[in-house]
C-alpha cells in the first residue's frame, strides 16, 4: 500500500467521521451518521480489486474512527464490523463477481 494512499485515506475518513459526528445528529435525520461511512466503505470496496487490501484498511479505519466518536458499544465493535462486512464484500467479489471497475 502507497504511503501517500495511507495518508489521503486517513485524512479523509478523519474529517469525513468529524463532520458526521459534530454536525449531523441522529435526532435531526432519518439515518445515524455513521451509515454514510458503511456507504463509503461499500462504495471503496466494490470498485477496488478484490486482491488488494485497501478496502480491508478503510474499513478497519472508518470502524475505528466511528468507536471513537460515538458512544453506547464497546470500543472496537464498529471496527469489527467494518472489517467483517468488507471481508464479505472482498469474498463476494472473488468467487461470484470477479470484476473491478480499477484492475
Amino acid at each position: 500500500m502507497n504511503p501517500s494512499k495511507v495518508f489521503f485515506l486517513t485524512v479523509f475518513v478523519f474529517f469525513l467521521s468529524l463532520l458526521l459526528s459534530s454536525f449531523f445528529f441522529y435526532p435531526h435525520f432519518l439515518f445515524p451518521p455513521y451509515l454514510v461511512l458503511v456507504a463509503f466503505v461499500f462504495i471503496y470496496n466494490i470498485i477496488e480489486n478484490h486482491r488488494n487490501l485497501d478496502g480491508l484498511f478503510t474499513a478497519v479505519l472508518a470502524g475505528f474512527f466511528v468507536d471513537i466518536f460515538s458512544s453506547g458499544m464497546p470500543v472496537g465493535f464498529y471496527m469489527l464490523l467494518f472489517f467483517i462486512f468488507a471481508y464479505l464484500i472482498k469474498l463476494m467479489q472473488k468467487k461470484y463477481v470477479g470484476i473491478s471497475v480499477f484492475s
